[in-house]
């Protein structure tokens, strides 16, 4: 039974939704351990993606079973109308699940995700965007040079380059070496270069970019992206909590189409760890209120603690004790 008519029956909205969905997936369940700085990381990742995007965009923020201290900040932007859309799942259904869930929700033609721990410069949407409408071929767009990433899902960039001859590319040494370096400390790596990668850079007109891309942030259209869901090795729902990027990755060279990486850093990874240097450049921009930072030094210490075996072993046990006392209640 119904009395009476909808208010807004004869309404009509005046939202369109923008072109690019910013899409970021967020995952933190606690606050100690290698989450103890995750919540300022998330802040600064936030902030530095909308007000540097220099395009407007519609934020999307899917939380992946984090803990009530993030989901509370995320609710307080989205009433603020930072947040355009906000998705909570009550638990944590894995990466590639969460990508489905945002990537079919998303209302723009365009999704420029990224993962909670990235920090953006200036104009870095407007620069992805450049690429992604006018360099032949282009699909996916990422904006951290990465040497690793060459190694990966590139089996038909020849066919590509043959059958364009604007198109020409030059092979060497290209990325800088502290390029390199920082992202492999941001993701816990030994810091020593792999000399056996070798770089490739596409030139096209005016432009050029390195022939590669990240998973961990990335521009593309929104039709690709859940084509690249929706191929055999991710069509069914695995239920694993972390990777099949790699395989995301393959999906779209399997297209035939080139996932590509600016010349330039226009994104930066962070990790678990808010160092001085980044508080510093946080601030720089205008972004602040962050808790103190790790310094190297602090760093350097506890690895060298670490490589004593009894200190290890006695850790990996009350790590053990503490996880499973954590896990009883994360959202507590």
């Amino acid at each position: 039974m119904r009395i009476g008519k909808s208010p807004t029956r004869f309404e009509i909205t005046e939202y369109s939704p923008a072109r690019v969905t910013l899409a970021i997936l967020v995952s933190i369940p606690n606050q100690v351990g290698y989450y103890a700085q995750r919540l300022d990381i998330l802040k600064l990742c936030l902030e530095s993606a909308v007000s540097h995007a220099g395009v407007p965009v519609d934020l999307m923020v899917f939380d992946n079973g984090s803990s009530s201290e993030v989901r509370q900040y995320l609710v307080e932007l989205y009433e603020k109308g930072f947040i355009q859309y906000l998705i909570f799942s009550s638990q944590n259904i894995g990466k590639i699940g969460a990508l489905k869930i945002m990537f079919s929700a998303a209302p723009g033609e365009i999704v420029a995700y990224a993962d909670d721990d990235i920090f953006f410069y200036p104009e870095w949407l407007s620069a992805h965007l450049d690429l992604l409408d006018r360099f032949p071929h282009a699909g996916l767009i990422s904006g951290c040079p990465v040497r690793e990433q060459f190694k990966y899902s590139n089996s038909h960039l020849r066919e590509i380059l043959d059958s364009n001859p604007l198109l020409s590319s030059e092979s060497g040494h290209l990325i800088p070496d502290e390029l390199d370096r920082e992202f492999r400390i941001s993701t816990g790596r030994s810091v020593e270069a792999n000399e056996e990668i070798v770089d490739i850079v596409l030139h096209h007109d005016s432009q050029s970019a390195y022939a590669t891309a990240t998973h961990f942030q990335f521009v593309a259209h929104r039709d690709l992206l859940l084509r690249a869901l929706n191929s055999d090795k991710l069509i069914k729902w695995s239920g694993r909590m972390m990777g099949q990027m790699r395989e995301m990755d393959e999906a779209i060279d399997a297209l035939k189409i080139l996932r590509l990486t600016t010349i330039n850093r226009l994104v930066r990874h962070i990790g678990n760890t808010l160092t001085p240097e980044l508080a510093n450049l946080a601030k720089q921009y205008g972004f602040g209120g962050f808790s103190k930072p790790v310094r190297p030094r602090e760093v350097e210490s506890w690895r060298l603690l670490s490589n004593i075996r009894l200190v290890r072993m006695i850790a990996k046990r009350m790590y053990n004790l503490s996880y499973r006392l954590l896990n009883s209640d994360l959202k507590d």
